[in-house]
């Protein structure tokens, strides 16, 4: 029995239509895979487990050296102030509702979540921008492949921080995915023949050699030091 799709007439342009769509389809699956790779998905939790376990209590002056601000920038000020306010506003509320005798008996992953909700805040103090590149497809070729070309987007400077004003004119064409809770943003762009990717513009895909990908990543591994500074918001209130 021949069905309904047998029995139509071979149509070229249906056919380079739905080519054209499954490229789309594989490159979006490739960038959705490539970039989907956030630690602040990931279940690990060993860094912040080392911290609180060891109990390890930064003061004002040694988060301010570590997330770059200076004490003579008023604005950085005005950042860091924000920041201790957030924590500390987090802390009172782990505290009235959990009653923790300690953050380790809070689940970790929950605690990890918590510290980077708090860390998206402020991204360009948590997250550096780093650019890679996807190939859309090689000449003569169907299918698609990775370049490894990863590199900072950013002049790190002597401390081996980015200047958070440098960052913040450094963002460009931000591309937020809620879907992964916003580890880090990133921005598309395709070269060669065309400046956007376009579920609609098949031939600009078809035309375009790789896709610019800036993603943010954090800083600190499992965003640890958010987590320092919460333990000791959480312990100041227990003293009190």
């Amino acid at each position: 029995m021949m069905t309904n799709l047998e029995t139509q007439p071979y149509d070229p342009f249906m056919a380079k239509a739905t080519e054209s769509q499954a490229r789309i389809s594989k490159l979006l699956e490739t960038f959705q895979n490539f970039t989907a790779n956030s630690d602040i998905l990931s279940s690990d939790t060993t860094i912040i487990y080392l911290v609180l376990k060891s109990n390890i209590i930064l003061n004002n002056i040694q988060i301010r050296v570590l997330l770059g601000l200076r004490d003579e920038n008023k604005v950085h000020d005005v950042i860091y102030h924000g920041i201790q306010r957030d924590v500390k506003y987090a802390a009172s509320k782990l505290f009235s509702i959990g009653r923790f005798s300690n953050l380790l008996e809070m689940p970790l992953t929950d605690l990890k979540q918590l510290c980077y909700e708090i860390a998206l805040k402020y991204k360009t103090i948590f997250f550096v921008p780093v650019e890679s590149k996807i190939k859309v497809h090689p000449v003569q070729s169907d299918f698609t492949s990775i370049l490894d070309t990863t590199q900072f987007s950013s002049q790190i400077n002597a401390s081996g921080f980015i200047p958070s004003s440098y960052l913040t004119s450094n963002l460009r064409n931000q591309y937020s995915r809620v879907a992964d809770a916003s580890a880090y943003s990133s921005s598309m762009t395709t070269h060669n023949n065309t400046t956007r990717l376009s579920p609609q513009g098949y031939s600009q895909v078809d035309e375009a050699e790789y896709v610019e990908i800036i993603k943010f990543i954090s800083k600190f591994n499992q965003m640890w030091i958010i987590a320092t500074f919460l333990n000791r918001e959480y312990q100041e209130l227990q003293i009190n």
